[in-house]
């Protein structure tokens, strides 16, 4: 979904970050001749006032917009507000969470940076996203699989689900369950968080991502889920499959 989308990350709670953004989403929307700010409420601009100054923050809470030094118009967006279409350029999103983070992304701009206020507030999105840390240059540590035979097992999934619903469909659903009970009867460790990760980088939706992670750690909790159990000569044909070679 958005592997293409250059991602940075600063903390938003740090009034020097928080410039340095700021003056990256400046070169980034003269770069683009346009760019975004979003952030969750209107009454949080005024906030920005040590940062901007207090005519400037005063500006873009009245007229919702404002520019560059070089003229360029930068957009807000406001988390009360459901966002539609594109953001055709870069996007400074302040202080947001994850889940506001998954609406943003969907609309597509062509480069992140996210001021968090809480690093676990965007947790989520860090672990999918993998941005680079605007104040150290650095990549931030993500959520990573190595192992062969759960990425085989994760694409076969991938491969027959449709993107647009994750496993909200009840034979998806079922087939999500039948996969991680069988690796967990294996013995293929498997981590929720490094699932929802790898779905996100796949191309699912926050909130798919985020369902298929909650199934994978009531599998791993040996908790009881609705759906029948592929029949044992099924079983032992997936597992070949995904294991050829690597167990």
């Amino acid at each position: 979904m958005t592997s293409d989308i250059a991602c940075f990350v600063v903390d938003g709670s740090d009034d020097l970050q928080l410039k340095q953004a700021f003056q990256w989403l400046i070169a980034a929307a003269d770069e683009s001749n346009r760019g975004a700010i979003a952030i969750p409420t209107l009454g949080q601009i005024d906030h920005l006032s040590r940062v901007l100054g207090t005519p400037a923050a005063a500006g873009l809470r009245q007229s919702r917009e404002t520019r560059t030094p070089a003229g360029s118009p930068i957009e807000l967006h406001l988390g009360s507000k459901r966002s539609w279409g594109t953001i055709d350029g870069p996007l400074l999103a302040i202080w947001v969470d994850d889940a506001y983070l998954n609406n943003l992304m969907n609309l597509r701009p062509t480069a992140v940076c996210v001021a968090y206020w809480l690093r676990s507030n965007v947790e989520r999105w860090i672990d999918a996203h993998g941005p680079t840390n605007l104040a150290s240059g650095k990549p931030e540590t993500t959520a990573e699989i190595s192992d062969p035979v759960l990425l085989a097992a994760l694409s076969g999934l991938d491969g027959v689900v449709n993107r647009s619903t994750g496993i909200t469909h009840p034979s998806d659903r079922e087939q999500a369950i039948n996969i991680f009970r069988l690796l967990r009867d294996k013995r293929v460790a498997f981590e929720p968080r490094a699932i929802r990760a790898w779905a996100t980088r796949a191309g699912w939706s926050g909130s798919d991502a985020d369902e298929l992670a909650d199934v994978a750690a009531k599998i791993q909790q040996g908790r009881a889920l609705r759906g029948s159990r592929w029949p044992a000569d099924h079983r032992s044909k997936v597992w070949e499959r995904w294991a050829g070679g690597h167990v």
